[in-house]
């Protein structure tokens, strides 16, 4: 018993908790998706399927506590590949795209302050 206090106390952690959701919608579409093969719905249907229906959520939590557990692990990496920083490393090509990017914004910017700069000399003077 003393697992699940671990377990739950876990999950009420802020680093774990915004990881559930995805795991339950997952799990849910995967149920949703699959039910022809599962057949999840017939155990709703059924006449005294506590039993039945007890297990299914307990084959419903712990996937969901697994997945929840590697999202959490995940977060840095994926946050890291939504932002560019581990995919674009990887392709050298992304790098020069990008830095001849920087260079056209770069100059633009000291355009723009060359542009200020005759601007609030004209006001001045």
């Amino acid at each position: 018993m003393n697992i699940f206090t671990n377990l739950l106390s876990l999950l009420g952690d802020n680093n774990l908790a915004p990881a559930v959701v995805p795991s339950i919608t997952l799990m849910l579409a995967t149920l949703v998706v699959f039910d022809p093969i599962f057949k999840t719905s017939a155990l709703f249907q059924q006449q005294n399927s506590a039993d039945s229906l007890i297990l299914l959520g307990l084959l419903i939590v712990f996937p969901i506590i697994i997945l929840s557990y590697i999202l959490t692990a995940l977060n840095s990496y994926i946050l890291k590949l939504f932002s560019g920083y581990s995919f674009f490393n990887r392709f050298p090509f992304m790098h020069k795209a990008y830095k001849r990017k920087a260079k056209k914004l770069a100059l633009r910017r000291e355009e723009l302050k060359h542009r200020i700069q005759v601007v609030e000399e004209g006001y001045s003077g």
